[in-house]
Order: C-alpha cells, then sequence, then structure tokens
C-alpha cells in the first residue's frame, strides 16, 4: 500500500512537471490523426425539431517541430477527404448522404503552419496567397480550436488570454480529473474581453457605423465553449478528444420565443499516431500574429451579398440564365396582372402565390445583359389573341416600367447601362427617365470606372418633352452620374481615366461663378455633395463663411446647402472651427447659424459639442437659434439610447440653466426640431421632421423630414427630403390679398407723409423660389427649383380651378425603405448574416376628368378601374453563408401586410348650384376593402447557378423553402367582429385566422389600442406623423407578430350577399343666406346642407332612399346658436321598414361667448352664467316634415355658471391678477371707464367668466326596455368606480341637484375645484340624483391636468391665441409701449403725431400715428392705408367724453353705423371705421391692419406678412429683443426720448437738432 500511494506521488510530481513547463500538446515527429466532424445547423424558437443544417466531416493531420527549449513549436496542419452533407427539415440520421466535393478539398487540402507558444497558437501562416477567404477563415477557426492552457489544469478553475476568430479575448477554464491518467478540461469564451467590439459588422446601402458600446448584443450575441480530454504521454500532454460549439443567436424583440439560432459543432477524436519523416521547413512562411475572422481583402470588396438582395424572400431559385429570364418573365407578368385584377381573394395574397416583388428583384438583378434586354422586349409583346390583346397591351407599359424599377432596385450594374441604352433610344418618356436615373445613382452596390464612363453618356441624353420634364431629367442624370463617381473613385479607391479631383473643380466653378443662376449653384452644390468636396474642401469653406446682406435670401440659402455638407468633414479641425466661427456670428443670418448648429448636432454628438451650445446660450440674443439649440437639447435630454445617456445628462445640466425660458410662443409657429435617434425598443421605425422660420414664422424656410429604421447600436435612413422656400411673403401675400385693386391703393398721400422720415433704404424681397430635394439611401437623388413663374402659374391655376386637368394612372411603385445586415463569424469561421428589412408595394390606379359642361367641374374616376392598393412587407431573420458552395441556409421571420381600397367613385361639382354629386360603387366579395396580414416563419435553402447540382447530391430531397410548423400549439381561425348592415346593404368581417390558442381578442385589441398610443411615440406632433407611426407599429406589433406566431389578420368591407347594395348616391346641397355685408354677417347668419342618398339594390323593391337636412343658425355675433338635426329613411317593407322613419334633433347654446374686445366684469350682479339643450325624438311618422311625437324622446338641459367665489374675490381684490387690474384702473394712464388693456385685467375677467360649476338635466320618455336596463347597468357600474369618494351622509337640503321623483329624470351636477389640484391634476365633485337617491362624490381626482373650462366671455380660439402669442400686437398708452417684440418701456408724447408703426420700404403701405392731448383722454390717433386717413380725436376741453372722427378731412358719424373708405364699394373695404362701445376698430383687410383706439390706448395688429420690415416706436417686428429702438435712417438708438423725436412729424415739438442723425452709409 505504501508503494502504491508513493507511485501516486512521484506520478503526480511527473504531471505537475509535464503541465508546468506548459509543453505543446503534439510530440516532435510524431503524426497525429484525427477523425472530425463539423455542422452548422440554424433553428428557430417556433420549433426547434426542424433546422436547416450543413455537416462535413474528414481527417486533420498534425506535425511538429520543436524551435527552442522555451517549448516554441511549429506545426504543420492539413486536412483532407472532407465529404459533406445537408439537412433541411425535420431532424433525422443522415445515413449515407455524405458525398465528396473535389472544390472543397482542393482548398482546405492545402497545409497551413501554426506557431506555438506552449501549448497556445502565437501566429499563423497560409502559404498560398490566392487561397480562397472561406479556406483560410475555416482553417482560423481549426486553429482556435486546436489550442488549449494547460498550465493552470490542477488549479481546476483558472483564467488566460488567447488568439481567436474574435481578436485576442479572455478565456475562462475549469478542469477535473478523469482517471487513468486523463484530465476534462472545459473552456468558455468571454467575447465581451474582446478587444475589437462590435465583433461583426453591419452593412447597409451607405456606411453608418454604431456608437460605442451599440448594445447590439440585447438583441444578438454569440457563445463559444470548447471541452478537451488530455492524457499524459510519455512526459507531453495530447489530445485525445475536443469538442466545441458555438452559438450565434438573434433575438430582435426581446422574447425568447422569438429566438432565432446558428449553431455550431466541431467533435475530434485522435484516431492514430504514428512516427512522421516529413520535415518543416519554414523559411518562406509569413506568419501573422493573429486568427481573426477577415471579412475582406483589402484590394477587394466584400464578398457577401448586399442587404436587400439577401434572401428575404427566399422561394426563388436561379437555374440559368435562359431559365431564370423565362421564370422572370412569368412572375412578373403575373405579379402585375394580379396587381391589376379587379377581383381576387385575400388568401391568394396571403398564401404568396404570386412572387413576392422582392424576390422578382433579385431574381432580375442577376440577369446578364443579353438577357436583361431580351426580357424588357418581351414584356413589350401582346398576344395574338384578340381577347387579350387589348388587355395585354395596357399591361405592356406596367410591365416594363415596374421591371426596369425592379432591376435598379437590385443594384445590377447590367440594369444601369439597360436604362442608359433603352433612354439613349428615345424607348423612355421623359417623367420616368428621370426617376429611374435618379435610382441608378443609389442602389448601385459594386460601381467601377468602366461602368461610370459608359453611364455618363446619359447627360447628353435626347428625350421626348418639355419643359419641367427635360429640366428634371437632366437634374437627375447630373445627380445620379456624381453619385456614380463618389461611389467609385473616392476613398482609397483610384481612377485611372475618371479624375476625381477634376469633377471637384468643374463643379465648382459652377458653384462659385455668379453669373449662373441660383438654381444651377445650388443643384450642383449637391451634386458636389454626392462627389465629396475632397479638393476643394478648402473653397466651400471660403464660400460658407462669406456673409451675404440679410435680405439676399438666395445667397444666405446656398451657404446653408454648402452648410449642410460639411457633415462628413466635421472631425477636422480647420472644419470644426470654421462652424463654431459661423454659429457665434451674432451678425450672420440666423438660418445660416442653425445650418451650422445641425452639422455640429447632425451625428456623433460629444460632450463638447454640448459644451459649446451651453456657451452659445449664455451671450445669444437671436430668439431663433435659441428656439433651435434649446429645442435640439430637449430632444437629446428626451433619448432612451443606452449609447448616449452621457449626454443625455450632461444636456440635461445645460437646460436646467434655463428651465424658465419660454420657447414655445406663438410668435414662432414653427418647430426648431432636432432628430436625434430615440431608440425605445429593439427594432423599429421612426419618422422625424425639422423646420427653421423663414422671414415670417407661419411659413417655415426649409422643411426637412426622414424616415428612420434602427436596430439599437445602427440606424438606417432610407429616405428624406427638404424643402426650401425663399422669397415667399410677397407670394402669400398676393395669394390673401388678391382682390385688392390698384386703384384703391393712392399712395401720393402716404408717401409724402412718411418722406418726412427719410428712411433708410431697404432692398425689396428677391424673387419668390421653392426648391425640393429627395435623399435615397444617404444619395441626392433629385433637386429641383420651382422659380416664380411656376409660383405665379401655380396661384391663377388654384384661382380658377385651372390645377384640374384630365388625368390617368396605373402605377406600382416598389421600394426597399429599410434593408441592413449585421455579420459576424460562427465558430467555423463562416459569415453568418442578421437581416432586417422592410420593402413597401404602392399600388395606384384609376383616373381623373375634366367635365365638358360649362358651369361645372367634374371628377371622374373611372368605375371599373380605381384601386388604392400596397403591401408591406416586415422581415428579419439569421442566415449562414456556406461559402464554398455559395450556399446560403437560415431562418427568416416573413411578414406581409397587405391593403386594398377599390375606390370607384364619381364626383360632380356644381359650384352655381352649390351643389355636388357623389356616386360610389360598393365593392363585390372579391374585390373588398381589406387589410390583412400574415406571419411566418421559414426555413430557407438557397443554392447559387453553380451549386444547385452539388446542393441536390447533398440533399436530394430538400425543399428550397419550409414553413415552420408551431409545436405544442393549437391552431385556430377566431373571429372578431361579423357585422351586417341590412339598409346599407354591406357587410363587415374581421378575423384573427391560424393564431396560436393562448392569443385572445382582448389581446388583439389591446395591442391595437398600443400601437396607436400617441404617447409611445417620437414624433413631433402632428396627425400626419402620429398617422404614419400608427401604421408602422401596427405593422411591428400586430402583423409581424414578434412571438413568431404564425398569425395572420383580415379585416374586409363588401357588398352584402343579402339584399345587396350595388351603388350608393349622394347629392349636397348647400344654401346660405349670410350677408355680404360683413357687419350684418357678423352679428348673424344662417346655412344649411341638405344629403339626398340613394342606395341602389339588385331590384326596385330593394333600393333605399333617405334625406339628411341640418340647418345651423346664429345670432348675437354667434353667443347663440340653434341646430337642427332631420334624418329620414323611406319606407321599405323588403328591408322590414314597413313606414317611414324619421329622426330629430334640436340643439341650442349660449356657451359660445360673444366677441368683445374689453372685458368689463364690474356690472355683473352674480356670476356669469351659459346654457344650452339638446331635443331627440325619433319613430315611425306618416310625413317626412312631422317629428313624431308619441315616441322615445330625450331632452337634455344644462346650466353652467362660474363659481360663487368669483363674487368676492372681484369685490376684495387682494390676490393677483383682481388686485393689479384695480391698481391700473385707478392710474392715470387710463381714463375712467376704460378698463386696461393689461395681462392682470385679462387674467382677472377670464377667472370671473370661467364656468366651473355644471348641472345637466336629462328626461327621458317612452324609452325602450332594452336601453333602460343598460343604462341601470352603466349607472351602477359608474357608481361602482366612484365608490372611494362616496359621502355616506349626503346633504337632503343640496341647492344644486333637487331630488326626482321622476323615473325618466336624472339630475347631474360637476363642480371643479380649481384651487384643489392634487399632483397635478384637477379635482371634481360630482353629484346626481334619479329615484329619489341623491349621491355624492367629493373631491375626485381625474387622470388629466387642468382642463380649459369654457368662459362666457373669452372664446377658447382667443384664449389660445392671446396666452401663446399667436396674434402679433402692439400696445401704445400715454406712459407706455409695448412693442411687437414684446419688448415695454416708459415714453411721453408730444402734441405732435408720432408714427408708432408703418410698414416701411420703398412703396409704405399703411402708417399708425399717436399724438398726446389735454382732455380726459390723452390720446388721439390718425390711421393712414393708400390714400384715405382715419384720425380720431377726443375732446380737449376737458369738460366732455365725446370724440371727433374723420375720414379724409371730412367729419364724419360712426355711433351707429360703420363707414368705408372709398365710398360705394359695398364688397371690398380698404379702409373702415366703426364703434363698438368703448372703443373704435379701424380695419383695412387688404393691407393686413387692425387698430383699437379707447382715447387711452392705441393697439395695433399687423399680420406676419410684415414681419421683419416694420419701423416706428413699435420695433421692426424681426423676433429680436436686442435691437428695438432703430431710427428711420438705420442706425441704433439709445434714448427714448431721442427715438420719439426722430419719428416725430415736423419740426414743431422737436427741432432737427435733437433727432438722430446717422453717420454715413449706415443702414439697418
Amino acid at each position: 500500500m505504501r508503494l502504491y500511494y508513493c507511485c501516486l506521488f512521484l506520478l503526480g510530481l511527473a504531471t505537475n512537471q509535464v503541465l508546468g513547463d506548459s509543453k505543446p500538446p503534439f510530440r516532435e515527429g510524431i503524426e497525429y490523426r484525427y477523425e472530425w466532424e463539423a455542422s452548422m445547423e440554424t433553428d428557430s424558437g417556433v420549433n426547434n425539431q426542424v433546422a436547416t443544417s450543413t455537416w462535413f466531416r474528414g481527417q486533420l493531420f498534425v506535425i511538429t517541430k520543436v524551435e527552442d527549449a522555451k517549448w516554441r513549436s511549429l506545426l504543420k496542419v492539413g486536412i483532407k477527404n472532407v465529404s459533406l452533407a445537408m439537412r433541411h427539415g425535420d431532424k433525422s440520421p443522415f445515413g449515407n448522404t455524405f458525398i465528396e466535393l473535389t472544390e472543397i478539398n482542393e482548398q482546405l487540402s492545402k497545409p497551413f503552419h501554426l506557431l506555438y507558444s506552449g501549448s497556445k497558437v502565437e501566429a499563423a501562416a497560409f502559404p498560398d496567397d490566392k487561397e480562397p477567404l472561406w479556406s483560410t477563415n475555416f482553417k482560423r477557426s481549426i486553429s482556435s480550436i486546436l489550442q488549449v492552457d494547460l498550465s493552470g489544469m490542477n488549479n481546476y478553475i483558472y483564467s488566460d488570454k488567447e488568439l481567436s476568430l474574435y481578436g485576442k479575448c479572455g478565456v475562462n477554464y475549469y478542469s477535473s480529473p478523469l482517471g487513468e491518467n486523463q484530465h476534462s478540461v472545459t473552456k468558455h469564451r468571454d467575447l465581451d474581453s474582446c478587444p475589437e467590439l462590435p465583433l461583426g459588422r453591419w452593412r447597409t446601402f451607405i456606411d453608418m457605423p454604431s456608437c460605442p458600446g451599440g448594445g447590439q448584443q440585447t438583441i444578438a450575441g454569440l457563445t463559444s465553449t470548447a471541452r478537451y480530454v488530455v492524457a499524459i504521454n510519455r512526459g507531453y500532454p495530447e489530445l485525445l478528444k475536443i469538442e466545441s460549439s458555438g452559438v450565434v443567436w438573434l433575438d430582435p424583440f426581446g422574447v425568447d420565443k422569438s429566438t432565432m439560432k446558428s449553431k455550431t459543432n466541431v467533435t475530434m477524436h485522435l484516431e492514430k499516431t504514428r512516427r512522421s519523416t516529413e520535415s518543416i521547413t519554414p523559411a518562406k512562411l509569413t506568419f501573422k500574429d493573429h486568427l481573426k475572422f477577415v471579412f475582406q481583402r483589402e484590394e477587394k470588396t466584400l464578398d457577401l451579398k448586399a442587404a436587400q438582395n439577401l434572401m428575404l424572400h427566399p422561394d426563388s431559385l436561379i437555374t440559368g440564365q435562359e431559365n431564370l429570364r423565362r421564370k422572370s418573365q412569368l412572375d412578373l407578368i403575373n405579379a402585375v396582372e394580379f396587381l391589376s385584377a379587379e377581383s381576387y381573394t385575400s388568401e391568394q395574397r396571403i398564401s404568396m402565390d404570386v412572387q413576392p416583388l422582392s424576390a422578382i428583384s433579385y431574381q432580375l438583378g442577376s440577369l446578364d445583359y443579353t438577357n436583361a434586354r431580351a426580357l424588357y422586349k418581351e414584356l413589350a409583346i401582346a398576344p395574338k389573341n384578340e381577347k387579350l390583346h387589348s388587355a395585354r397591351l395596357n399591361l405592356c407599359f406596367q410591365n416594363r416600367n415596374i421591371f426596369l424599377d425592379l432591376i435598379l432596385h437590385s443594384g445590377s450594374n447590367v440594369g444601369i447601362i439597360l436604362l442608359r441604352d433603352l433612354i439613349l433610344e428615345g424607348l423612355v418618356d421623359g417623367w420616368t427617365a428621370a426617376r429611374l436615373v435618379a435610382y441608378a445613382g443609389a442602389y448601385i452596390k459594386e460601381p467601377s470606372e468602366k461602368l461610370l464612363l459608359e453611364f455618363q453618356q446619359i447627360t447628353e441624353a435626347k428625350i421626348p418633352g418639355e419643359g419641367d420634364q427635360l429640366n428634371v431629367f437632366k437634374n437627375a442624370a447630373i445627380l445620379a452620374v456624381a453619385s456614380l463617381i463618389g461611389k467609385t473613385c473616392s476613398g482609397p479607391i483610384v481612377c485611372r481615366s475618371v479624375k476625381i479631383d477634376e469633377w471637384q473643380k468643374k463643379y465648382y466653378n459652377i458653384i462659385s461663378s455668379s453669373s449662373n443662376s441660383f438654381a444651377e449653384r445650388a443643384l450642383y452644390v449637391h451634386a458636389l455633395q454626392n462627389v465629396g468636396y475632397g479638393h476643394v474642401l478648402d473653397s466651400m469653406l471660403e464660400m460658407a463663411i462669406k456673409r451675404a446682406p440679410l435680405d439676399d435670401e438666395n445667397a444666405n440659402d446656398l451657404r446653408v446647402y454648402i452648410i449642410k455638407g460639411l457633415t462628413p468633414y466635421k472631425k477636422q479641425a480647420k472644419v470644426w472651427n470654421i462652424l463654431v466661427r459661423l454659429l457665434r456670428d451674432a451678425k450672420d443670418s440666423f438660418r445660416v447659424r442653425i445650418a451650422a448648429a445641425q452639422v455640429i448636432l447632425d451625428e456623433h454628438v460629444t460632450t463638447e459639442m454640448l459644451q459649446l451650445m451651453q456657451q452659445l446660450l449664455l451671450n445669444e440674443n437671436n430668439s431663433q437659434v435659441r428656439h433651435y439649440v434649446i429645442s435640439a437639447l430637449k430632444t437629446i435630454t428626451d433619448n432612451n439610447n443606452p449609447c448616449n445617456t452621457h449626454l443625455s445628462v450632461k444636456a440635461k445640466q445645460i437646460l436646467n440653466a434655463f428651465a424658465n425660458e419660454k420657447t414655445a410662443t406663438s410668435s414662432s409657429s414653427a418647430e426648431y426640431a432636432y432628430d436625434f435617434l430615440d431608440s425605445r425598443s429593439s427594432f423599429g421605425s421612426q419618422l422625424n421632421m425639422k423646420t427653421t422660420s423663414s422671414e415670417f414664422d407661419d411659413l417655415p424656410g426649409f422643411v426637412a423630414g426622414k424616415v428612420l429604421y434602427f436596430v439599437k447600436g445602427v440606424t438606417v435612413q432610407p429616405f428624406s427630403f427638404t424643402v426650401r422656400m425663399s422669397g415667399m411673403r410677397k407670394y402669400m401675400t398676393n395669394l390673401f390679398s388678391s382682390t385688392l385693386q390698384k386703384e384703391d391703393l393712392v399712395m401720393s398721400r402716404i408717401s409724402a407723409t412718411m418722406d418726412d422720415f427719410n428712411f433708410a433704404p431697404r432692398r425689396e424681397l428677391g424673387v419668390s423660389s421653392m426648391d425640393i430635394t429627395f435623399k435615397l439611401h444617404g444619395t441626392t437623388i433629385m433637386f429641383y427649383n420651382f422659380d416664380k413663374n411656376f409660383l405665379a402659374s401655380a396661384l391663377a391655376s388654384a384661382t380658377n380651378l385651372e390645377f384640374l386637368h384630365d388625368l390617368s394612372f396605373n402605377i406600382q411603385r416598389y421600394a426597399t425603405t429599410g434593408a441592413l445586415l449585421y455579420t459576424q463569424p460562427n465558430g467555423l469561421g463562416f459569415p453568418v448574416s442578421f437581416i432586417f428589412s422592410a420593402p413597401i408595394l404602392i399600388s395606384l390606379k384609376g383616373s381623373i376628368a375634366k367635365t365638358k359642361q360649362p358651369g361645372t367641374v367634374d371628377l371622374t374616376k373611372i368605375l371599373n378601374g380605381s384601386v388604392y392598393s400596397g403591401e408591406i412587407y416586415g422581415d428579419h431573420g439569421i442566415l449562414t453563408h456556406f461559402t464554398p458552395l455559395n450556399v446560403t441556409q437560415g431562418v427568416v421571420r416573413n411578414r406581409k401586410a397587405i391593403f386594398n381600397v377599390p375606390l370607384n367613385l364619381e364626383v360632380i361639382v356644381d359650384p352655381k348650384k352649390m351643389q355636388t354629386d357623389v356616386t360610389l360603387i360598393n365593392p363585390k366579395a372579391t374585390n373588398a376593402i381589406e387589410i390583412s396580414s400574415f406571419g411566418r416563419t421559414i426555413l430557407t435553402l438557397r443554392p447559387s447557378e453553380t451549386s444547385y447540382e452539388k446542393v441536390k447530391r447533398a440533399c436530394s430531397q430538400c425543399p428550397q423553402l419550409i414553413v415552420i410548423p408551431r409545436k405544442d400549439s393549437i391552431l385556430k381561425t377566431e373571429t372578431i367582429a361579423n357585422l351586417s348592415s341590412t339598409l346599407m346593404g354591406t357587410e363587415a368581417h374581421a378575423q384573427v385566422f391560424s393564431c396560436d390558442g393562448g392569443r385572445s381578442v382582448g389581446k388583439q385589441i389591446q395591442t391595437v389600442l398600443e400601437a396607436l398610443n400617441p404617447l409611445s411615440m417620437n414624433f413631433r406632433g402632428n396627425l400626419a406623423g402620429w398617422a404614419y407611426l400608427s401604421f408602422l407599429q401596427l405593422q411591428h406589433h400586430m402583423f409581424i407578430q414578434p412571438e413568431g406566431r404564425h398569425c395572420g389578420f383580415r379585416g374586409r368591407i363588401f357588398r352584402s350577399s343579402h339584399l345587396p347594395v350595388k351603388e350608393l348616391s349622394l347629392r349636397f346641397k348647400v344654401k346660405s343666406n349670410i350677408s355680404d355685408d360683413a357687419e350684418v354677417s357678423w352679428q348673424s347668419g344662417k346655412m344649411s346642407v341638405k344629403i339626398e342618398s340613394n342606395w341602389k339594390g339588385e331590384t326596385a323593391n330593394s333600393d333605399r332612399k333617405g334625406e339628411l337636412d341640418m340647418t345651423y343658425e346664429y345670432r348675437n355675433a354667434g353667443s347663440r346658436n340653434n341646430v337642427n338635426v332631420r334624418a329620414f329613411v323611406v319606407r321599405s317593407p323588403q328591408l322590414n321598414i314597413p313606414k317611414d322613419f324619421l329622426i330629430c334633433l334640436k340643439a341650442e347654446s349660449t356657451f359660445q361667448p360673444s366677441p368683445v374686445d374689453i372685458i368689463d366684469i364690474s356690472g355683473y350682479t352674480q356670476p356669469p352664467v351659459a346654457q344650452g339643450s339638446i331635443e331627440y325624438v325619433m319613430g315611425d311618422v306618416s310625413s317626412s316634415s312631422q317629428c313624431p311625437t308619441d315616441q322615445f324622446r330625450f331632452k337634455m338641459g344644462i346650466k353652467a355658471s362660474a363659481g360663487s367665489w368669483v363674487m368676492q374675490r372681484r369685490k376684495e381684490a387682494n390676490i393677483w391678477p383682481y388686485k393689479e387690474c384695480d391698481m391700473e384702473k385707478k392710474n392715470q394712464n387710463w381714463a375712467p371707464g376704460i378698463v386696461p388693456q393689461t395681462e392682470a385685467c385679462y387674467h382677472a375677467a377670464l377667472d370671473f367668466t370661467t364656468l366651473s360649476n355644471y348641472n345637466f338635466e336629462f328626461k327621458f320618455a317612452a324609452v325602450p326596455f332594452q336601453l333602460e336596463k343598460m343604462m341601470g347597468k352603466l349607472g351602477d357600474l359608474i357608481s361602482l368606480s366612484l365608490l372611494p369618494y362616496w359621502k355616506a351622509e349626503p346633504n337632503s337640503n343640496s341647492e344644486q341637484v333637487g331630488q326626482s321623483k321622476e323615473v325618466g329624470r336624472v339630475q347631474v351636477n360637476v363642480t371643479f375645484l380649481p384651487d384643489k389640484v392634487e399632483e397635478g391634476h384637477q379635482m371634481v365633485n360630482l353629484h346626481w340624483a334619479t329615484n329619489n337617491v341623491i349621491e355624492r362624490y367629493d373631491h375626485i381626482n381625474l387622470p388629466a391636468d387642468n382642463f380649459l373650462l369654457p368662459s362666457t366671455s373669452i372664446s377658447q380660439t382667443s384664449r389660445i391665441a392671446y396666452e401663446g402669442d399667436v396674434i402679433p400686437s402692439c400696445l401704445v398708452t400715454s406712459q407706455y409701449i409695448r412693442t411687437l417684440d414684446k419688448v415695454k418701456f416708459n415714453t411721453t408724447f408730444s402734441p405732435c403725431y408720432t408714427l408708432v408703426t408703418s410698414d416701411c420700404g420703398s412703396n409704405p403701405l399703411f402708417g399708425v400715428f399717436v399724438r398726446r392731448t389735454s382732455g380726459i383722454y390723452p390720446l388721439a390717433t390718425k390711421v393712414q392705408v393708400g390714400g384715405h386717413t382715419i384720425e380720431i380725436m377726443p375732446d380737449e376741453s376737458g369738460r366732455r367724453k365725446q370724440f371727433t372722427v374723420r375720414a379724409n378731412d371730412l367729419e364724419i358719424d360712426v355711433s351707429n353705423n360703420s363707414y368705408t373708405l372709398p365710398e360705394g364699394r359695398d364688397k371690398f373695404y380698404v379702409l373702415k371705421v366703426r364703434y363698438q362701445a368703448p372703443i373704435y376698430i379701424i380695419s383695412s383687410p387688404g393691407a393686413g391692419l387692425l387698430v383699437h383706439y379707447s382715447g387711452s390706448h392705441v393697439a395695433v395688429f399687423p399680420t406676419w406678412f410684415h414681419k421683419n420690415q416694420h419701423c416706428g416706436l413699435c420695433g421692426n417686428f424681426d423676433g429680436e429683443t436686442d435691437r428695438e429702438w432703430i431710427s428711420p435712417q438705420g442706425c441704433p438708438v439709445n434714448n427714448a426720448t431721442v427715438l420719439i423725436a426722430s419719428y416725430t412729424l415736423g419740426q414743431t415739438c422737436y427741432p432737427n437738432q435733437e433727432k438722430l442723425t446717422c453717420p454715413e452709409n449706415t443702414f439697418q
């Protein structure tokens, strides 16, 4: 026994010695032969019993030579006798299906060498430099497996670092003894420790690198593990068995059931060792000290397919050029005919019997030129069969059009050359040529210099067409060529004959030439951006910093375009310094400065950039720049991308310093939004919009938008656009004052008055123009400038309805709106790709025609052909590319959403009769209005043309496509809704089919509601943005089925099979007795609408007829409103309508406040009150004009009042705003009886007149039993939900709610408590009475912020306009002025007239003057418009409250009637004055001017069209507060007295020496 332990001890010492010396696992001079087997298998969490896999096996030989005493050794490794097998479907034993392939053995049999340090690989060498990339990558994976650190094996748990496919990564080891001198060693690679993360590469249409720590491991990742059986033989460790496994997984939705995995396994058994006589000669070997996966050789492009061509719809199979052409022709014709068919079944679409266009695009992209040209010709040939001839001719154009679309979307070089030839031969019309040429520059995958030289001929093409067609094509060709130049000859690629620097200089020369038009210069700026600024970057920077006059909009807009092209270069020091310089230049155009800020904050935002914005805000006075920067910081603060958490924190810190700054003022309706990526989910879509205001804020100068598809860390921007508007104020002024007649404006008088001020010369506005720019995948594909001629014609055509032209259209549009690909190596060194794509197809078909009948406009869509349909695909998957055979295998989640709207409609409009006739064809069930979706998970096996036969040998029974069944799931069809209307003759069905049993109807409804919730979106608040993102969210959350379910949804509306309605006709008649006199129409009016409906059935007895009359009447300027509605249905016994049926509704309301300009709350003796009522009755009648009286009736009355506490507040006046308003009334600035027009008095009036107490009374008669029962249940439900607020002992003497003794009577009282706010939520008291029972619920916390309760005197529109500063105004009193830009300063007027405000320029349109008086009222005013003057002067004796009104020096009386200049014009008022106690109102609609005068104040309300062109004491109206005091000559003023003197007429009150004289050449 003692001898046994002694031997064991000595053996342990020997083992420690062997392992401690870190000897290589192979003995010198011995050949080791391993039998190995490897597999790549891809399956899905939906059902892991099926998979697609490739298996291969062979023999591996290793011989070793020890180099030095430190156990550095050289290994020669060879692989032989490799055979292959494939499985696609159920996991089953292989049997004898392995085959040997010469091309694989030929490459893998080439030996490679490894340099070992101990038992770890230190470097590798591959002698044959022409060996394919796939072969060397596979051998690197084997090399990584053939190493194991044995130095710490006796420690059981230890760590190390070693080379791998992913770099030098950490490895964790676990060892345990097996007995018989053997050990088990397991190693796990710590991939998070690898130095190069991410481990793979994203590929999109453009280079979009992921942010640091991009977060892709949250939706995808990999693991790698190996297990070794080690035995000690003659002092050396030997590897008896190796088992290595790796998993690459994808889970974009964070749901376990949606996981897809690509697994690799390698097993090696040491079969035999023998002494080797082969020598290793390392003399010519070149070692590299890494085993990293090589994506591409430096001189070659990536050998993987582009993202849009990965087999997203893997139904197609390439079988040779001729066969492929025939198959593509059949698929294309079937698809187009299917889209154009008048009838189809949704089952046909959902089953995807018709090839998806993305698959057809892939096929077309694989055609050579000869077959592509032949296919184009074949698509134009109609069949000889006469019946088919005309139909096929109609489809020929569609076939060829969509063929060119799809082949270009495939990125095929052949497609570009084919397009060039067809255009040069005149076979493509101008508009189509322009669109397709634009695509050519965006979708090309493999540009070459030869392709560029051939395609360049397109710029000389002569296309049919004229005017806009030629210009649009020319622009598209220039931009497409520029894009190809940039893609072909930029970066490390150098072209031989095409010199990119020469093209850059050529474009720059056009841009820099001032003799060229703005449109041409702007076009070539975008072309230069496609090429890259490159060699002319310094010159472009000089143009960017060259300041232009502020009113030269074209020059500044060109600078904006140039600056926005600096984004790729902003990391360069010189570019960064210039961007900072432009941003900080306070004297430059604010649009130029905002463009610089956009570039700085556009991509790759850093803390340094945020600090720059913080410094800017500390000293910035320009409101537009401040608005943009603060909005950008707010968006960064709200973003949830984990990559940008540090930026969000920093932005929040900056904003805290400006928390009280008001940025969303009404004077700036444009939104300065920054589109910062907000990745709230792992995989999604986003629509971003941003605007920069123009010369007045209601019309943005720049509008930009883009669509983003993103996976965490990586963003794809498939589409973006920019619209630029310049000089639009004049155009819009013409549009809104088009009735202004030249003879009404006699400029001599006002010009003579204005000459007294000697205004600084000002340039007139530039020529109106508009640009539209489109980008696809980062490439500008279209730029077009609409000049003044186009805008003028657009204005004329809009006035005369000339924009309506005969038009027929039949369009199919296919676009890959989002496609991206992430590729990384698997455990065997083959590329595994995650794919995401969302192709969209939109189909439009129909026509519009103008009628030839005089006096009517007829919009007719062809009754048998108008269809709006589309398909949206959403795919994600994991694909393994077995490069030796060019075979792609994997799992794809395939989703498809379909919509179809057969809008067969005829519309006839008769403007003279104010009548519109609409006829709509009710669609049949075979062509229903439909929205459907389908989701499936598929296994795909896609061989290439050259490997098809080999794959058939390896897997003879393998189909190319297998739909994976859901494991352990009960699939069923469940009906959500099945509605049928006999009256309408229409049915509506909604179903969920083939879904998991656990997916309930409630879950479906919840999913829809979540998708429609705007709070879950990141969009700028507008209806279009909400609608777009709602649709995308429905696509993602409902149609996609993220859990991997094979689920579908279908909703259909169609003609009923029982008593159907074939056609619905509606006639709309409008009548109005609203007076043409504005004063009369302001006070009262009446209008009515009558709708006659006729539903045509299959027979006359099944026809339905009905009428709907609606009448609206208002009185007292809208303070009293009456609405009457009568709905009549003619009897139809066949439809079970035995008698004529009538519904009557009558409503009255006094809730709309009467418009007043001054609100005086001092005269109220009780809180303000408003009331209204609704009466409803329905039943059978004998006369269509008499409402039924003895059937179901319903009446609701409502009486609302302000809270009783407002009387006490007004009386005591001890809180704001009552206290401050009371003090202002006593100020001498305001005459007695005049309510001060101040913020305090406004809020006091608002608080006093706000209705907070509401009493409702409901009365019922002849209530049907079912309705009464439902109402009872509803009441019980409300009571139960409000139980926590129930008051146990109600007050039986309540004055607000009386006890009702009538069953058909319910009284409800709701009292809002403005002083009771809990956590920002409004609180109310709710009392109701019914059946002699009063229920009280107090202090209910409403789940919403404060309500905008109505006021009896201030309308909601007026309130929003006032509180949001929507309406610009200037307030002038005898003691102070509040300017148009909201700057308040004290002043004292003289007895001479002083200019308050004017539309200053070479031809001023109006002027408003004020002077001081000595009577009770301190101010007099004079208003000039054109050649007319209105002057109002108070009595200056100090004894009478009287005013004298003069019109052109003629005294007039306006106490009862208004007065208009010029006299005799009853439809257009150039200048008008009227009295509405206690103020005078002077208005001029054509001039855009409104003036209020009370004797104590003058309020001027100009329009936004006059922004930035004012002068006078009210300021220049430019939105800035630092340049309010500007003299008539344009220089700044520092003293209010000097300012008033400068704008006072004559020299009586202020001699010239007291007026400011500006230095020469000083202009505003």
